[in-house]
């Protein structure tokens, strides 16, 4: 593999489940295809401890050094286990025989590519925590002396409680790559075929057919049975932090820019001759300044002025990042995501216990008891709903909340996870109440028990009353999505404390009534 791979055309060619047939018996059983490219098959697959991905290289040439390859691969997952790099994912297992190689990881459903696209959209705050949690894998990884060599928005993964890791790491990959034939960089790196570039600009080096040829680039001079010869100096394949760091501030880049990538391959071969514009023009679209300098010194053409990931986090602290992500809230969902893992049910009575240090912390606020937080919600029932959206770290914690409530076996799990959101609707924006937290109330509402029914309705209820702003594309949720999805609640064929939760006297005052039955009692921005 990498500069020594031997481009031999298959005789015949067959579908990833081919190499799955009377291979592994029960243990691994073929799912689905994920795709496929000339250098890897991909496919899902289940094992008795949940579902995997399964990377397969078809062999053409016998004479490849596959074991040193896996060699490295495993010492690449050894080395993060013992060092409890919980932000990043390598290969868990690697396995050779004569026709093919197998490299495997746990399944995750979502990339940060897949992601950035997917309502409701990443808010402010939560990219400011994607991104934190980007520069700590890579700051995990390099401290082992483990660099990644391909990262991009695809090979970063990102569960539904948007806990990062980074996966997919490309040891057998070539560091360095022809700059004159687009070849190598098609067959390794745009496995996507979105033609996007984040390969550091110093990784593209001259062949010696270009100074063989008088650098017109004639490949066909220096193959031998395919294989790329580079000039001597750039004969390793050893990767430095650096090129890594500038393969995420493009990741990066994308990812605050909605999804624009930065560079195709064109362009940051034009960027690696000096040509800064389209650059320029990206960055541009940055407001935050802090956020703009550090893309931009991210990407920085010269490999000696970017920073080390923890310099990065360094510099940050207090000032981009919030003071909690390093002192609270990396620790405390570093829970959520290690082995052995937390079942629903566990994880919401673990943030029921919780939640109010987390939003002492969140939030700032002062310590309160029951009595005295009473008292203020009576005076002001929207607390902290003026908490703007680059501010709300609680947004974070409900995303928690959520990702665990389809998942949720016991009832008292589902009722301790709606008490959760009630609380927590409190000290949030209208939109997020709208977006990130109704659909999950309404969820609960449907095909529970009558004591979680009512405890929805309850929820609900509150909710709608903090609601102060609706958004003009949500102007008719209540009639075209709230009261449809309640009006069976309401019944005959309901449970009796389920109908009594309707009454006015018993849940809706007010505002909250108004807002319950279709009213327009809030304004529309």
């Amino acid at each position: 593999m990498g500069n020594q791979l031997v481009g031999i055309a298959p005789s015949q060619i067959y579908a990833v489940e081919h190499y799955f047939s009377g291979q592994f018996g029960s243990e691994i059983a073929f799912s689905s295809n994920m795709g496929s490219t000339r250098f890897f098959k991909v496919a899902k697959a289940k094992t008795d401890e949940g579902q995997i991905v399964v990377k397969v290289f078809v062999k053409h040439d016998p004479t490849l050094p596959l074991e040193d390859h896996k060699e490295r691969l495993e010492g690449i997952k050894k080395t993060l286990s013992l060092a409890n790099a919980v932000n990043c994912l390598p290969f868990q297992r690697v396995e050779l025989i004569d026709k093919a190689a197998y490299i495997m990881r746990e399944y995750v459903k979502h990339s940060l590519y897949d992601r950035v696209s997917t309502r409701p959209f990443l808010t402010v705050l939560e990219k400011k925590w994607i991104t934190f949690q980007i520069l700590c894998a890579l700051n995990q990884c390099h401290k082992q002396k483990i660099c990644h060599g391909d990262i991009k928005l695809e090979n970063i993964l990102i569960t539904s409680w948007n806990w990062i890791l980074l996966s997919d790491f490309a040891s057998f990959k070539p560091t360095y790559l022809p700059e004159d034939n687009p070849a190598d960089y098609t067959y390794f790196f745009d496995t996507s075929r979105r033609r996007t570039c984040y390969i550091a600009p110093e990784r593209f080096v001259k062949t010696l057919a270009s100074d063989d040829d008088g650098g017109n680039g004639n490949m066909s001079v220096i193959h031998t049975d395919s294989i790329i010869r580079l000039a001597p100096s750039y004969a390793g394949n050893t990767l430095l932090p650096a090129m890594d760091i500038f393969s995420a501030g493009c990741a990066l880049l994308e990812l605050w820019t909605e999804g624009t990538a930065p560079f195709e391959l064109s362009q940051l071969l034009a960027y690696r001759r000096g040509e800064r514009d389209l650059v320029e023009k990206h960055l541009a679209g940055i407001e935050n300044e802090r956020l703009r300098n550090l893309l931009a010194s991210m990407i920085d053409i010269h490999s000696m002025n970017r920073k080390s990931a923890e310099d990065y986090l360094d510099q940050e602290r207090g000032q981009l990042f919030p003071e909690y992500f390093y002192s609270f809230l990396q620790s405390y969902l570093q829970m959520f995501s290690s082995t052995p893992i937390m079942s629903p049910d566990d994880k919401i009575q673990c943030l029921h216990k919780d939640i109010g240090h987390c939003i002492k912390v969140l939030t700032q606020a002062q310590d309160l008891t029951p009595e005295e937080e009473e008292k203020e919600e009576k005076k002001d029932p929207t607390l902290c709903a003026r908490l703007p959206p680059e501010h709300d770290g609680l947004i974070l914690i409900i995303t928690v909340v959520t990702s665990c409530i389809r998942g949720l076996k016991q009832s008292n799990t589902k009722i301790a996870a709606l008490e959760l959101l009630q609380k927590l609707s409190k000290y949030t924006t209208s939109e997020t109440i709208l977006d990130r937290i109704l659909p999950y109330i309404l969820h609960l509402a449907q095909k529970s028990p009558a004591k979680v029914q009512v405890q929805a309705i309850e929820t609900l209820t509150a909710c709608l009353g903090m609601v102060k702003d609706i958004p003009r594309s949500d102007a008719n949720v209540f009639p075209e999505y709230i009261l449809p999805s309640i009006t069976d609640l309401a019944s005959e064929t309901s449970a009796v404390i389920v109908r009594v939760a309707f009454c006015p006297e018993y849940s809706c005052t007010g505002q909250e009534r108004c807002l319950l039955f279709g009213g327009n009692a809030t304004k529309c921005s």
